[in-house]
């Protein structure tokens, strides 16, 4: 028997989704609902206080304004994402309104498609946070119904109430560490230099322009002839004159790099980032010590074999690039924030091609999770200091540049159940699960930078 429809106008988003893509629509699901849309997504089956529909035909006819279809090849088969699809698709045909959003997550080409979908116009999903923006656009664009009054709070408290909250305090980390100390003072240098060999000095140097580089080395270790003006490190800092200031945060970036690059990492073709090379430890694996006294360990290289559409299988090497900057406003303290990256190459070392390389760094990291990134973060800085409480960069004439190797934490009042893997999980060189990609590449003018 129907469900008693309500007399308001149809007001609800409809999450259409494979069990496989389970995931994306929890996640699509909160997002929607923290910007105060309603939306019925069966993992969720009470969602602001209202019962998820018994009889699902009915409440896509009468109350719902749109359904938006989670596209990927799990789903293409599926009888209830199907069955889901068709029913919006035939509702878009007798009101003349594209009832259906399609939401592109695999990157799903035409040959893929049914007859129904393949001429449709899809928002691309590969890159959930650029998608999500699209789709908000998009609702705007119909002027989608907002019926929840403080969506944020719906979120919340739906999340306080699950099972994976626990009553107990956690302790929560960043990925931002103190800093304890930069020199005094650094100088500007003005003059011809050699732009091939770089200006010649005792030390690291921000080469701005031809004419003009920066240090913190003093004029007596520099060379002669060259214009100088003097500039104190706080005095720049607090003043907010970027002109003098950007090159201070490139100056101590340019420090950091140099003391990655004595410890043994070296720099991508493109000069961007420096990474841990293959060798550089036994296994490729850096131990570390956790903060709660454990050791454990994690892979910095390593190979993943990936599996194109046609069947074809290739060797891609990867390598962790940590990366350290300077944020002087960001956070209560001037702080060093540690990223961290991967540089991806063909089985001979050679960079791969920008149109595979974001598609592939997702597909290693996809099961990554809080408790793999704070592990990584933990070792670099546990490396970098040797184990101690600080980390000492030499800044020059002028001291050192030092920051603490324990990142800011804080105490959570209460405690999410995540699903973790043991930290010292085997991690082979070559999986034996093939991850796979497309065959067609990305659009290059698409490419992220991270």
């Amino acid at each position: 028997m129907a469900e008693e429809t309500r007399p308001t106008a149809p007001d609800h988003l409809f999450i259409s989704y494979a069990s496989e893509d389970w995931r994306l629509a929890e996640w699509l699901t909160l997002k929607l609902t923290a910007a105060g849309y309603r939306v019925w997504c069966d993992r969720f089956q009470l969602l602001g206080g209202e019962s998820y529909p018994r009889d699902i035909d009915v409440a896509v006819k009468q109350q719902t304004f749109r359904v938006i279809a989670l596209l990927s090849r799990s789903s293409m088969d599926k009888p209830n994402p199907m069955k889901e699809r068709t029913l919006a698709l035939n509702i878009s045909r007798d009101r003349r309104v594209d009832f259906l959003i399609p939401l592109n997550v695999d990157g799903l080409r035409s040959t893929e498609l049914d007859w129904m979908t393949s001429d449709l116009t899809f928002i691309p999903f590969e890159r959930w946070n650029i998608g999500l923006i699209n789709l908000f656009r998009k609702l705007q664009q119909i002027d989608c119904p907002r019926g929840l009054g403080d969506g944020q709070s719906t979120v919340r408290e739906l999340i306080a109430s699950r099972e994976e909250v626990l009553g107990s305090p956690e302790r929560v980390w960043s990925n931002a560490c103190e800093i304890v100390h930069i020199p005094d003072r650094f100088f500007r240098y003005i003059g011809m230099f050699d732009p091939m060999a770089g200006p010649t000095i005792e030390g690291v140097a921000f080469v701005q322009s031809p004419d003009t580089f920066w240090s913190f080395v003093s004029p007596s270790r520099a060379v002669k002839g060259l214009e100088t003006e003097e500039f104190d490190c706080k005095s720049v800092i607090g003043s907010g004159d970027e002109q003098v200031r950007g090159p201070l945060t490139a100056l101590i970036r340019a420090n950091v790099r140099q003391f990655l690059l004595d410890r043994g990492l070296e720099s991508t073709p493109d000069g961007d980032d420096v990474y841990f090379p293959r060798g550089l430890f036994p296994g490729d694996r850096l131990n570390f010590e956790h903060y709660d006294g454990g050791r454990s360990w994690v892979q910095v290289a390593g190979f993943r074999s990936f599996r194109s559409q046609s069947g074809t299988s290739t060797l891609t090497r990867y390598h962790v690039c940590p990366r350290l900057d300077p944020r002087f406003f960001d956070y209560s303290a001037p702080a060093m924030e540690l990223s961290i990256r991967l540089y991806l190459t063909d089985q001979a070392g050679n960079p791969l091609h920008p149109s595979r390389v974001n598609r592939r760094r997702r597909k290693i990291v996809k099961d990554w999770w809080n408790h793999e990134w704070l592990s990584r973060h933990s070792a670099v800085l546990h490396w970098l200091s040797d184990g101690r409480d600080l980390v000492v960069l030499t800044g020059g004439s002028e001291g050192e540049i030092t920051f603490r190797s324990r990142p800011w934490g804080f105490m959570a009042p209460v405690s999410i159940r995540e699903p973790v893997e043991a930290i010292n999980r085997a991690e082979d060189d070559v999986v034996t699960e093939q991850l796979v990609e497309d065959d067609e590449p990305e659009d290059p003018t698409q490419i992220e930078s991270s």
